[in-house]
Order: structure tokens, then C-alpha cells, then sequence
């Protein structure tokens, strides 16, 4: 084989090898252009702050979230019902548009004995950017002091800007009749 020919046939595979490199450059392309395309920009919402809220029940719920980036955020949580407060660690994600994931690590001590109660909530709840709510379903799964269980409940956040009017408070009603009789 010749000098003449070893060149002629590296310049076909060089060719070869360029064009293969072209295709595939340009599906490459394509596909990223069609994720980005499908992809639609998010409203802005800012996480940061101070956060209040409710559980079914009249659990209440207080803390500051911080944001990490356009979608994530962290922070803490306290959650007071009718006995010992639990502080709670708290990250999220916003998913989509509406869809937030949330989840809290909280733990408090036995209200009977020594030892600590932990409770893992999974909140999956739809964001509404104009009154700056999350609210939804939560999964709560309580372990320690002798027992583990799994419930739900239905949960509502809102950041301490717009009005805490977010728990309903019981209402009792009451209502008096009397009775006049007259003499003769």
C-alpha cells in the first residue's frame, strides 16, 4: 500500500467519522430543544419567611422556611396541639406550577416514660401563588413510645404576610327560650 492510499483512506474515515459526529450532534440538539420547549417557566414564589398554618384537629403549625434555588426550600416548624410542642426540620420542592412535596422530621419527648416520639410527614399539597398557601393531604408516621401508627390529615400553610385566619375554630351555638305565664 502506498503513502498515496494510507491518506485517501484516513481522509474517508476522518469523513466518515465527521459526519456520524454531525448526525449526532444534531439529534442531540433536537432532543434538548424539545425538553426545553415542553418545559414551561414557572411564577415566581419566594419561599422565605415566616410560615403559619393548621392541621385538622387544631394542630398548629408555626416556623421559617428559607429558599434553596427557584424550587427547594428548608428550614423549621414547630407543631403545638394539646400537649408537648414538636420541633420539626423542614425541606420541600416545588414540582410543577401548583404541586409542592414537603417533608418534616419532627420529634418530641414521650408524654409517658423516657425515650422520644419521631414523626415523618409527607405533605403533598397545591401551591396558590396569589394567597401564598400551600395546602393539601399529609401522610404523618409516628414512631417510638411503645407505638407506631400511620394517619392522615389535611394540612393549610400560608406565609405570615396574609391574614392566620387559616384554622377554623370550633363554634358553639346556644340559644335561650323563655317562658312567660300570667297570672289572672
Amino acid at each position: 500500500m502506498t503513502n498515496g492510499m494510507q491518506l485517501e483512506e484516513e481522509g474517508m474515515r476522518m469523513g466518515r467519522n465527521a459526519a456520524r459526529v454531525a448526525v449526532l450532534t444534531a439529534i442531540a440538539g433536537s432532543l434538548f430543544v424539545g425538553i426545553v420547549e415542553g418545559r414551561t417557566a414557572l411564577t415566581p414564589f419566594a419561599f422565605t419567611g415566616h410560615w403559619i398554618g393548621c392541621a385538622v384537629g387544631q394542630v398548629l403549625l408555626e416556623g421559617d422556611f428559607t429558599a434553596m434555588g427557584l424550587r427547594k426550600f428548608k428550614g423549621s416548624l414547630t407543631v403545638q396541639d394539646k400537649t408537648t410542642p414538636e420541633q420539626c426540620t423542614v425541606k420541600g420542592k416545588r414540582k410543577t406550577e401548583q404541586v409542592v412535596v414537603a417533608r418534616f422530621n419532627c420529634q418530641r419527648p414521650c408524654d409517658q416514660g423516657s425515650g422520644l416520639r419521631k414523626s415523618k410527614v409527607r405533605l403533598q399539597g397545591q401551591l396558590d401563588v396569589g394567597s401564598e398557601t400551600i395546602s393539601g393531604p399529609a401522610t404523618i408516621a409516628n414512631k417510638g413510645c411503645g407505638n407506631s401508627k400511620t394517619e392522615t390529615a389535611q394540612v393549610v400553610i400560608t406565609k405570615a404576610t396574609s391574614p392566620p385566619s387559616l384554622c377554623p375554630t370550633p363554634t358553639t351555638t346556644s340559644s335561650t327560650t323563655s317562658t312567660s305565664t300570667s297570672l289572672p
